[in-house]
């Protein structure tokens, strides 16, 4: 049964029968009439782990990933081998994490925070993984092995600074710039039609900045007679800014001219070829384009050059990340630039 829990799927119970003599565990293991002993291990979930329920303090504890009861043994026999990885699947050149837990189903959350630091960075959110749990005990000089599959939810601690920078205009979230190291520094694409302000948290603080707020506005930005932001026309930019350090803030724009797609299907733009451009659509917000792909890699870039560029996977686009693919093919393709609420950077591609 699927709970709201840390182990979120309950395992069966698990039966083994042992000889004196250790074959294979892949292989049945049979008794004489009247000689069989049973031993059974039956591990449940625990409520999910938040490490910004525990505090700080936490890190360096342990705590209970499940809970196991077992009969015809003592419990302290028993340790828990757990391989961890990402609900959706590991990618590129990720691995899969393994950590071990004590009779009583305790490892360590500097272990667990570290694991999944590793494959979702360090945004706040609840996070699952998938894991595969090797029950392991040895029991009068005989070894006993339970396997299972279940899933692993836990939240790492919050940062300083909150995840996003919301782009407002008249008091209304109209984009937000992103921080990955969660270390003062946001960027991302924002389509600016008014004057606004930048909106972010610290210390769980909410804060807002203003023209003011700035050392340096570069870009032609200035501001207006109510020290809002004021970009020299509207349209697409791709904002920068540095927070680090105090009375040092800084916003550097770059100003998007050009949104186009590069790759195999027109040479990488060499050889007198171009980019092929995309159109901006309000109602979708999202540039689009139908056009037709090779079956080779592509990006998406900007202003026709490699200052910005986007790559990674479709449901998860960053700046610089791998080249993507395609099967040959004529494709509405669909790219989505604003992270509203943390959203990922995306793009959809429906065949023609």
């Amino acid at each position: 049964m699927l709970k709201p829990l840390f182990l979120g799927l309950a395992m069966t119970t698990l039966v083994a029968a042992c000889t004196e003599d250790y074959t294979d565990w892949a292989k049945p293991q049979n008794h004489p009439q009247g000689e069989a002993k049973t031993i059974t291990a039956v591990v449940d979930s625990v409520k999910a782990i938040d490490l910004n329920v525990l505090g700080e303090q936490a890190v360096g504890a342990k705590v209970a990933v499940l809970q196991s009861t077992v009969t015809g043994a003592p419990r302290a026999a028993f340790s828990y081998q757990i391989t961890l990885t990402p609900a959706e699947g590991l990618s590129g050149d990720q691995k899969a994490t393994t950590i071990v837990a004590d009779s009583l189903g305790k490892v360590t959350v500097a272990e667990l925070q570290d694991a999944v630091l590793a494959y979702y960075g360090k945004a706040p959110r609840q996070r699952q993984l998938n894991a595969k749990v090797v029950s392991l005990a040895n029991i009068n000089d005989e070894s006993y092995r339970f396997e299972s599959e279940t899933a692993v939810r836990f939240t790492p601690a919050a940062p300083i600074y909150s995840e996003t920078m919301d782009v407002k205009e008249g008091g209304t979230t109209v984009a937000s710039l992103i921080t990955k190291e969660f270390d003062g520094y946001y960027e991302g694409f924002a389509q600016i039609a008014a004057p606004f302000t930048l909106e972010y948290g610290k210390k769980k603080q909410q804060t807002t900045l203003n023209a003011n707020s700035f050392l340096l506005l570069n870009g032609n930005f200035a501001a207006d007679a109510q020290q809002n932001i004021t970009a020299p026309a509207a349209g697409l930019y791709w904002l920068r800014a540095d927070i680090k350090t105090e009375d040092e803030y800084k916003l550097t724009p770059t100003a998007i001219t050009r949104v186009a797609v590069v790759g195999s299907l027109n040479n990488w733009a060499n050889d007198g070829k171009t980019d092929t451009p995309m159109t901006y659509n309000a109602t979708e917000d999202c540039y689009e384009v139908t056009t037709e792909f090779d079956g080779g890699e592509f990006k998406f870039r900007f202003n026709a050059a490699w200052d910005i560029d986007l790559g990674g996977t479709l449901n998860n686009l960053t700046f610089k990340g791998a080249n993507l693919k395609v099967d040959k093919g004529t494709y509405l393709v669909r790219l989505y630039l604003n992270q509203q609420n943390g959203k990922p950077m995306r793009a959809t591609m429906t065949a023609r």
